[in-house]
């Protein structure tokens, strides 16, 4: 199963993306909810998180500084935005960071859903890549590279 994160500072937006969606659907364990970036950021490494899913403006640690953590640590992570604000230069961050969507709130739950169907699509793309490649034969080699150091030079 793969793993989900909720990072949302409003209660009720929380309460209501974690107990509203199917995330078994979408073949997500239960979700890990936080109530602000900094909680999420401490448990990235013990979750391990497929999705996360963060709000923008929260206290202490906002959902563009958590997307920007992730994007440096955990870069195959995939994230999701919330914002309630439209403005542009959120939205350059977001692309900056390699967000995988934006949705504006209040999100249609069909919004969210649409979204995290798209993020599966990418997660299992990306997998059968990497299944793929490391299927593929090597082509073995001559030498090893000490030993083309240890080698005179021709010539």
């Amino acid at each position: 199963m793969y793993q989900i994160m909720l990072v949302e500072d409003e209660a009720l937006v929380r309460e209501s993306m974690a107990q509203n969606t199917n995330w078994e659907k979408f073949g997500f364990a239960p979700p890990h909810v936080f109530e602000n970036g900094r909680q999420a950021a401490d448990h990235l490494e013990t979750v391990l998180p497929d999705v996360v899913i963060t709000d923008i403006c929260m206290p202490f640690l906002d959902g563009l500084e958590l997307a920007k953590l992730v994007y440096e640590r955990f870069p195959e992570t995939i994230v999701v935005v919330l914002t309630g604000f439209s403005e542009f230069s959120y939205a350059q961050k977001a692309i900056r960071y390699h967000v995988h969507d934006y949705l504006l709130k209040p999100v249609d739950p069909d919004e969210l859903e649409a979204s995290v169907r798209r993020a599966m699509r990418q997660i299992e793309t990306e997998r059968k890549l990497e299944e793929l490649a490391a299927a593929r034969p090597q082509p073995e080699q001559t030498e090893t590279e000490e030993e083309a150091e240890d080698a005179p030079e021709e010539g």
